[in-house]
C-alpha cells in the first residue's frame, strides 16, 4: 500500500478517536451536572423538612458509557491490532481495515444518540421532581418562562415535525405557516404537512395532509402558488397553495430524497433534487419525466455513496450540492463527470447552500459556521459565523436571515451577517425548522424530539433582538 494511503488510514482513525473521546467526555458532563441537580432537589426538598439529621441519599456511582459506547471502546481497540499488518501490505486486513472505519461512524452516532436520550430522560425526570415540589409546597415553580412580551403558544404534533416555512406573501394567497414532518416507524417512514392559515391562532385552521413519506424538506415554486416536497419514498410532491391539492411524481429514486431546489430561470420546468446515497436528480416537474441522473458525493476514506444533504440550482446550468463528505461541489448540468469545481473549506458534513447573487453562495454546515462563499475565490469565506449549532437551514426574513441550528436553537442575521438575536436553549430537543413570518412579528420553531410547534407573537413595538439579544 502506497504511503499516502497509510498516512489517510490512520489520519481516519485520529479522528475517530477523537470523537470518540468527546462522546465519552460529553456524556461523563452529562452526569456530572445530572449528579449536581439531584443533589440540589434533595437539599431543597430537607429545607422544607422539619429540623433532622441530614440524610442525603447519593445516587450510586453510574458506569461510564452504554452498550454502544463500550462497542465502540472495543473496536477502536480491534483496529490498532490491524495498523501493523497494514504496513506490510496484508490485503485482507486492510479489506477489515475499511469495513471497521464505516462501522465506527455509526457507532459514534449512535453514542451521540444514547447520550442526548440520556440527557432528555434526565432532564424530564428532573423537571417532574421540581414542579412536585412546587406543587407541594404552594409556591410558583422556578422554571424559565418565556419572556413577558411575547405571547407564545405551544402544540404536539402527532409526528415529528423536520422543517417549517412561512409561505410568501402575495396578492392572491395570504402568507401561511407550513410545517412537514417525518415519522420512522418500526417498517415504515410516514410523514404529512400542517397548514396553518391562520398562524396568530393556530389551533382554529390548521389543515393536514398526508404525504406518502416523511418530507425532510420542501420549497417554493418560482411563481408561489405551489410549493415541492421532497419525500423519504424516492417521490417529489406538488402541493398547490390554492386548494392544497397534492400531485406525486413516479418513483425517481430507489432511495430517500433529502433536498430539492427549483430552478430560478422564468419558465422553467427544471428542478434538481438529492438522495442520501450520493446522487443528485435533475427532474422535469411539466413533463414528469427526469431529465438526468448522476453520482455526486462519497465517502473520501471508503468510497461508499453518502448523504447530500442539500442541493441548488443557480440557473438551468449550474448546480451546486454539499454532503456528509464535508465537500460543496459546483456542477455543469451539460458534463457531469466531474464537478466544475469543489470546495474544502468545512470541517464537517454541508447541510446547506442557497445562491444569493453575483456568483455568492450563503452556506451551512455540521461544524456549526455559517458561511459567504465566493464561488470565483472559495479558499477565503467572505463572511464566516459561529452559530452554537450544526447549521440545518437558513430563511431570508425582513433585514437578514434566520439559521436554525438544530441543539443551538435559532439565530437571526443581518444583511452584514452580524448575528442580532438568538435563542440557544430553544434546541434543547433538537430544532431543524424556525421561520419570521412576513410581518416580522410572527416567529414559529420545530422541534424533533418532542413533536413540538412552537409559535410566538411579538406584543408592542418591540423587536427579537430586544427580547433574544446576543449573549455578552
Amino acid at each position: 500500500m502506497a504511503e499516502e494511503q497509510q498516512q489517510a488510514f490512520l489520519a481516519a482513525v485520529a479522528a475517530l478517536q477523537q470523537q470518540a473521546q468527546q462522546a465519552a467526555l460529553a456524556q461523563q458532563q452529562q452526569q456530572a451536572l445530572n449528579l449536581s441537580a439531584q443533589l440540589q432537589a434533595q437539599q431543597l426538598q430537607q429545607q422544607q423538612l422539619p429540623a433532622t439529621f441530614p440524610n442525603f441519599n447519593l445516587p450510586a456511582v453510574e458506569k461510564i458509557g452504554g452498550p454502544k459506547y463500550r462497542q465502540l471502546l472495543k473496536t477502536i481497540e480491534e483496529i490498532g491490532k490491524d495498523l501493523k499488518p497494514i504496513y506490510c501490505n496484508n490485503k485482507i486486513t486492510t479489506e477489515r481495515y475499511k469495513r471497521s472505519l464505516i462501522h465506527l461512524r455509526n457507532l459514534i452516532r449512535d453514542c451521540q444518540s444514547e447520550v442526548e436520550k440520556e440527557r432528555v430522560s434526565q432532564n424530564q425526570k428532573l423537571t417532574a421532581e421540581l414542579a412536585k415540589l412546587d406543587k407541594d409546597q404552594g409556591r410558583m415553580s422556578s422554571l424559565p418562562s418565556s419572556p413577558s412580551l411575547l405571547s407564545t403558544s405551544i402544540f404536539t404534533l402527532s409526528k415529528r415535525p423536520a422543517f417549517l416555512r412561512f409561505s410568501p406573501q402575495s396578492p392572491y394567497i395570504p402568507s401561511s405557516l407550513i410545517v412537514s414532518t417525518y415519522q420512522l416507524d418500526s417498517s415504515s417512514r410516514s410523514g404529512s404537512l400542517h397548514v396553518i392559515e391562520d398562524y396568530s391562532n393556530p389551533s382554529i385552521s390548521t389543515r393536514e395532509i398526508p404525504t406518502e413519506g416523511g418530507v425532510f424538506r420542501f420549497t417554493f415554486l418560482p411563481d408561489q402558488s405551489q410549493l415541492i416536497a421532497a419525500l423519504t419514498t424516492g417521490r417529489l410532491a406538488l402541493i398547490s397553495l390554492e386548494d392544497y391539492s397534492i400531485t406525486q411524481s413516479d418513483v425517481i429514486s430507489d432511495t430517500m430524497l433529502l433536498d430539492v431546489s427549483p430552478s430560478p430561470v422564468p419558465a422553467s420546468t427544471t428542478v434538481l433534487s438529492s438522495t442520501n446515497q450520493g446522487s443528485l436528480i435533475l427532474y422535469d416537474i411539466d413533463r414528469m419525466d427526469t431529465v438526468l441522473r448522476w453520482d455526486a458525493h462519497s465517502l473520501p476514506w471508503t468510497n461508499e455513496p453518502c448523504e447530500v444533504w442539500t442541493c441548488e440550482m443557480v440557473d438551468d446550468t449550474v448546480v451546486c450540492s454539499g454532503g456528509e463528505d464535508t465537500v460543496l461541489k459546483v456542477w455543469d448540468t451539460r458534463s457531469t463527470e466531474r464537478p466544475s469545481s469543489q470546495i474544502k473549506v468545512f470541517d464537517a458534513g454541508v447541510t446547506f447552500i442557497e445562491s444569493i447573487g453575483d456568483n455568492k453562495l450563503l452556506t451551512g454546515s455540521y461544524d456549526e459556521l455559517l458561511r459567504v462563499i465566493d464561488m470565483r475565490a472559495p479558499k477565503t469565506p467572505l463572511h464566516q459565523v459561529k452559530c452554537g449549532g450544526g447549521v440545518w437551514h437558513l430563511e431570508k426574513c425582513n433585514g437578514g436571515w434566520i439559521a436554525s441550528c438544530m441543539y443551538g436553537g435559532w439565530i437571526i442575521i443581518d444583511e452584514q451577517f452580524n448575528p442580532i438575536a438568538q435563542d440557544s436553549g430553544a434546541g434543547k430537543t433538537l430544532l431543524y425548522g424556525s421561520g419570521l413570518a412576513p410581518d416580522g412579528k410572527t416567529m414559529a420553531y420545530c422541534t424533533f424530539n418532542d413533536y413540538t410547534l412552537t409559535v410566538s407573537h411579538l406584543d408592542d413595538n418591540r423587536t427579537w433582538p430586544e427580547i433574544y439579544p446576543i449573549p455578552a
